[in-house]
């Protein structure tokens, strides 16, 4: 019996597009079928700026895999993606063609073999890109 990876997807919420916010819950529902995914806390009206802070640093540092969906501008998400890159744990990160995403970002991965950056088109690709690692026991994304 296989144990479910876990899955910590995390995103910009403050200040995006509601649209932009239900595509990613969508996604996190489809990838629920193929890994544990950690849910942030951050769009709940009762969550104290601590809780959240707390929660999702400790579900970007626990992780297994880190999906960053990098579409809207997002202090907190840069500060998941830092974490992990540091610690050296598998790290996505994921923005449509069409968005710009800082470069600080962008040069992320030339001093982490740990992180793998995606355009998209569409956040089916992003659900085929991630089914692909499935089989893998350990995600390394030196080439």
């Amino acid at each position: 019996m296989s144990v479910m990876r876990t899955l910590y997807v995390g995103c910009a919420l403050r200040g995006a597009p509601a649209e932009f916010v239900a595509s990613v819950e969508a996604l996190k529902r489809e990838l629920e079928q193929y890994f544990e995914v950690l849910h942030f806390v951050g769009l709940s009206p009762t969550a104290s700026a601590r809780e959240i802070y707390k929660t999702d640093i400790d579900h970007a540092t626990k992780a297994d895999l880190m999906l960053a969906i990098a579409d809207q501008p997002s202090t907190g998400l840069g500060m998941e993606i830092a974490k992990r890159t540091e610690l050296g744990k598998p790290t996505i990160i994921a923005y449509h063609q069409t968005k710009k995403i800082s470069a600080m970002v962008l040069g992320i991965k030339q001093p982490f073999d740990n992180v793998e950056i995606i355009p998209y088109e569409s956040h089916e690709e992003v659900l085929e890109y991630m089914k692909d690692l499935l089989p893998r026991s350990h995600v390394s994304f030196r080439h």
